[in-house]
């Protein structure tokens, strides 16, 4: 240890921040304080990057009030990083620790941020530095191996498994305005985030489960995806889709493209949105409305609906990594084990943890490769806590009934003096500016005034005849219409002697392109009717 510094616990956090990251910070204070072993904690500002930039966040009197707010706020307090230390980088990292006096080093993430703390603490060990490091960990993927579950991913299940139920009630209830619907989600390489977004639906509810594209059972090729939406439509009349974001056919070709837009320090590519590209291809391909949702970071680090138990137990990870520490330990992660009350903690070596993936167990795929078994809701709920999502009403099936035949018209016609009775040719025409007829569905004349109210079939005025034409009524500008418009006599459904009453709404009218006069074209226009 430094003699000139007083003994300091440096913690990090790195990564894509999660709705429970701060949980560990704020355990591994407390646990921190509690000991006394510690007269100074340093958090890192943006990861391993702080000790770069000699930038640190002072703990060391942090309150437990604070404490507990800080368990509750949402993304990571600290900052993250993502930089992937080099060798030239190890002896400047690990100078700068000794030089501030750090006995000891916790660091929160995932499996890329395990192998730069177990490489620090190699490093230290090989010059006689004695520095304790301890990985807490931390990802919403899901994918480290040796524990039961990663902190960040109950929370974020209990966040699309709400997003996705919904986005399925939505299209249930449109299908005809968009039968398609993607669900883009994270997760790099493993199926646990997509396989997620099927934690809301209750047993009642199965049959509206969206289809899952798994890294684990990739589909063949493009093709294998639009034949497999239509085969859903044709079963149900839509399809809701969950896709990762970066996923890749079975050859390894990514939907998006197979140009990365980034590729981060680590070598992790990211790609143009898959939700966007197969939105198109359905559009291109199947001739199908569709659609795409992107929760993104939302998702990964909302507060809003994160799980109970993942609070609890990413505190409790936290603050084990300093007991942990107290007891001589280095080198290792703690990591979650379940046991029939619960689950308890264990610690596994981080060379366990680094550069590894934990893929979603085959057990827990269905038979079709896009679904879960009965087995993965049994693992997962237990993580979610307490009531996780609400319970909602699904109406019976919509039935016919039959009826008579409705009267028309709705009312009595207007009745015509024998003087203007219809001739033989019903012949229509009248003067510019004059009263004029229509035909009803019995083929029987009736009179349009100069001033009767033009009412849609919602029940609101879209304005005043201010003049009849052959096969149209002129109906005037006002607050609704800008300019005035010209509707089809075919379009009036009913009428009494002050109301015509069409077969389509006033908003409809709007877009029903009436705007232009049918007998403006052409020099030698007479205006009749």
């Amino acid at each position: 240890m430094n003699q000139y510094q007083p003994a300091t616990l440096l913690v990090g956090q790195s990564g894509g921040a999660t709705a429970v990251i701060n949980a560990s910070l704020a355990g591994i204070v407390a646990a921190a304080q509690a000991t006394g072993s510690w007269p100074r904690i340093l958090g890192l500002a943006h990861g391993i990057e702080g000790l770069f930039t000699r930038r640190f966040h002072d703990l060391s009197d942090i309150s437990a009030e604070q404490l507990q707010l800080l368990a509750n706020t949402p993304s990571a307090a600290l900052g993250t990083g993502r930089y992937k230390l080099k060798d030239d980088d190890l002896a400047r990292v690990v100078h700068t620790m000794h030089g501030l006096g750090v006995t000891a080093f916790a660091y929160i993430g995932g499996n890329d941020s395990a192998d730069t703390a177990h490489r620090i603490g190699s490093f230290a060990r090989n010059i006689g530095y004695d520095l304790q490091v301890m990985s807490v960990p931390k990802t919403i993927d899901n994918d480290l191996p040796d524990t039961d579950f990663c902190p960040g991913y109950p929370s974020i299940a209990r966040y699309l498994g709400t997003a996705t139920r919904d986005a399925v009630y939505d299209t249930v209830a449109s299908p005809q305005i968009y039968p398609v619907k993607f669900m883009e989600v994270m997760g790099r390489d493993a199926g646990w985030v997509a396989a997620a977004c099927t934690a809301g639906l209750s047993a009642d509810e199965q049959d509206m489960a969206p289809l899952l594209m798994l890294p684990e059972r990739a589909p063949a090729n493009r093709q294998a995806v639009l034949e497999a939406i239509e085969k859903d439509i044709d079963r149900r009349g839509y399809s809701v889709v969950v896709v990762p974001e970066t996923m890749r056919a079975a050859d390894g070709s990514h939907f998006g493209g197979d140009e990365p837009e980034y590729v981060d320090p680590f070598g992790h590519p990211y790609y143009a949105s898959t939700g966007a590209a197969l939105t198109r291809l359905v559009q291109t391909e199947l001739g199908l409305r569709a659609r795409y949702e992107k929760p993104g970071t939302s998702a990964r680090m909302s507060i809003s609906l994160a799980s109970s138990v993942d609070l609890e137990m990413a505190w409790k990870l936290g603050a084990e990594a300093i007991h942990a520490i107290q007891r001589g330990e280095s080198g290792k992660m703690t990591a979650l084990k379940r046991v029939p009350d619960g689950f308890e903690i264990v610690l596994v070596p981080q060379t366990n943890i680094a550069n590894r993936v934990r893929h979603l167990d085959d057990d827990f795929i269905g038979a079709d490769g896009m679904s879960v078994t009965p087995a993965f809701h049994s693992y997962l709920q237990p993580l979610l806590g307490e009531h996780p999502f609400p319970t909602y009403m699904r109406l019976p099936d919509p039935v016919a009934f039959s009826g008579s035949e409705p009267a028309t018209p709705s009312v009595s016609p207007v009745q015509i003096p024998a003087d203007q009775e219809a001739t033989a040719d019903l012949d229509l025409a009248v003067g510019d500016g004059e009263d004029g007829y229509g035909i009803d569905a019995h083929g029987d004349r009736f009179v349009i005034k100069i001033g009767q109210d033009v009412i849609g079939s919602c029940g609101n005025k879209i304005g005043e005849v201010v003049d009849v034409r052959d096969d149209y009524l002129v109906v005037e500008k006002g607050f609704f219409n800008p300019e005035d418009i010209y509707v089809p006599k075919d379009t009036i459904r009913s009428f009494d002697e002050h109301h015509l009453k069409l077969n389509v709404s006033r908003d409809a009218s709007s877009h029903a392109g009436w705007e232009d006069d049918p007998d403006a074209s052409g020099d030698d226009q007479t205006p009749v009717m």
